[in-house]
């Protein structure tokens, strides 16, 4: 919702900045090709404001060259092997946990439901 928000703000801005006669009026194009159109009327050497694209086939990030620097360390480090034992070691200690639970509710409905039974024999006796 917010970045819906935030691109109706910018279509706004950018339809008031140029005018209907301008050959980047929106003029029957799609809403994409508007703002691609657009930027690269702004950005003609497509500089992209340093900005470069990371992807990986699915989804795209724009990133620059510093913060692409700080995600491939960071992949670096949670692609270690001693990171990925810690995370799968933390996760199989949860399912651990996990499964105490559940035995312990399933204890304790077995409780509840022996207990519900009783009162029910002490009702019928009275």
């Amino acid at each position: 919702p917010r970045l819906v928000a935030e691109v109706k703000i910018l279509q706004k801005v950018s339809h008031s900045l140029i005018g209907h006669k301008s050959p980047l009026s929106l003029g029957g194009q799609d809403e994409i090709k508007y703002f691609t159109d657009l930027f690269v009327h702004i950005d003609s050497p497509r500089l992209f404001a340093g900005l470069r694209p990371v992807t990986d086939s699915f989804t795209t990030m724009w990133v620059t060259e510093d913060s692409k620097l700080e995600l491939l360390e960071e992949v670096a480090e949670e692609s270690s092997p001693d990171r990925i034992e810690e995370v799968f070691m933390r996760q199989e200690a949860e399912g651990e946990r996990m499964a105490e639970k559940e035995t312990r509710i399933a204890n304790l409905e077995k409780a509840l439901r022996k207990m519900t039974r009783e009162v029910e024999r002490y009702r019928s006796e009275i």
